[in-house]
């Protein structure tokens, strides 16, 4: 068996008589490649690397080579063409001027001389083969100031509704979806008819969850939106990711303690001499505790160097 493109080839058994049991043995599921017919090589801006570049006899040459462009090899001239312009591996250089210019290059540079991760296959302006990733805005949802449709959202969501939903610029787009998704809800008097997903997105219109919310409160979130998209820049891709944000649960009121005597504790008057009170400092008393104090304070009023001659 042939297969015609890549691909993956699903193999099974499966036993399709009731009741009989079958047994299969040695049963191989082999694949054979098929023959490589050309590999070229090439240096960064396209010039083909001959030496270790091959091409099996009598196959047909591939005309699509770097950049998926057409080479003439006539004349040894080795240029590519493309729908814009001509390129020149030998040069890494473009031969007619930038269609398309970038005011900051040169217009004859080619792939913003960065030929690794950038490709000009028209030859009119480069990019990047890797697409930049789409911006995540989080949408806040407070109950507390969208109390309906914080209901709603959780409702839907638990209705399996996703909760990252794409964005979609195209207003055009945006009132087709809103036609499909209100058709079957009639206007209400002081009343908004709020959908989710939202008719901006891509997921959008038919199938939506609509409900009634009061006109003020379905306006504040549309310019919540609208303001969100136009401070982040979004683009047709990126995406809104919801967020409900609960009330916060109501605290437990604070009681105030009630005073309580507690008594303070006041050193009682002491009946005490001031020898008694020396004696109990000092751990001196009767001859002993005398003698301490007339040292003491004798030392203090008379000094022994005012006594004795200094020579």
């Amino acid at each position: 068996m042939i297969v015609p493109k890549n691909g993956y080839l699903y193999v099974y058994v499966s036993n399709v008589t009731p009741n009989i049991d079958v047994f299969f043995d040695n049963l191989q599921v082999t694949h054979e490649k098929g023959a490589l017919v050309e590999e070229t090589h090439y240096y960064p801006f396209g010039l083909v690397v001959a030496g270790i570049s091959s091409k099996a006899a009598g196959s047909l040459e591939n005309k699509k080579k770097y950049n998926g462009i057409e080479y003439e090899s006539s004349f040894d001239l080795n240029i590519g063409e493309t729908f814009f312009r001509t390129h020149d591996p030998q040069l890494g250089r473009w031969r007619q001027i930038d269609p398309k210019p970038d005011y900051s290059e040169r217009p004859y540079s080619a792939m913003s001389n960065n030929p690794l991760l950038r490709s000009d296959p028209l030859g009119d302006k480069d990019s990047t083969a890797n697409k930049p990733k789409p911006k995540v805005v989080p949408v806040p949802v407070p109950e507390k100031l969208f109390p309906n449709i914080y209901k709603n959202l959780l409702k839907s969501l638990a209705n399996g509704k996703p909760m990252t939903i794409t964005y979609d610029a195209n207003r055009q787009n945006a009132r087709q979806r809103r036609r499909e998704a209100l058709k079957n809800t009639p206007p209400k008097a002081g009343y908004d008819r709020d959908e989710y997903q939202y008719a901006s997105t891509k997921e959008g219109g038919k199938g939506a969850d609509v409900n009634y919310v009061p006109t003020s409160e379905n306006r504040k979130q549309g310019g919540l939106i609208g303001a969100l998209v136009v401070l982040n820049g979004m683009q047709t891709g990126d995406q809104f990711q919801m967020v409900p944000i609960p009330n916060a649960p109501d605290a437990e009121p604070e009681t105030a303690p009630s005073p309580s005597p507690s008594p303070v504790p006041v050193a009682a008057p002491s009946n005490q001499s001031l020898r008694d009170r020396i004696g109990q400092a000092v751990g001196l008393t009767g001859t002993a505790l005398t003698i301490y104090i007339i040292i003491s304070e004798g030392s203090r009023l008379f000094p022994p160097r005012n006594l004795l001659p200094i020579p």
